[in-house]
């Protein structure tokens, strides 16, 4: 399955994976919708040896008074996501 390759199971576009994948180096984070399966905060895996991952965030949804936060650091001239906090309304 092409979403296995990305780290991307259970939920989402293998196209995406893939884009998200390719552009990682131009990216701090993929925010994204309500997903039931879900974590709030994950790191994806990249290609079989390549060592390095990208931070898929679900912030939840709205309508179950849930939101998130991230904080930022620049770190060696890139930004990355320093933290990142789960809110409830």
């Amino acid at each position: 399955m092409p979403g296995d390759v990305y780290g991307f199971h259970r939920f989402g576009s293998a196209g995406l994976a893939k884009l998200l994948m390719d552009e990682r180096e131009h990216l701090i984070a993929n925010i994204h919708g309500h997903c039931h399966d879900g974590a709030f905060l994950d790191n994806v895996r990249g290609e079989k040896g390549a060592g390095n991952t990208f931070p898929v965030v679900n912030p939840g949804s709205l309508h179950q008074h849930e939101y998130g936060t991230l904080t930022l650091d620049k770190v060696d001239g890139k930004w990355r996501v320093a933290a990142a906090t789960k809110k409830y309304v």
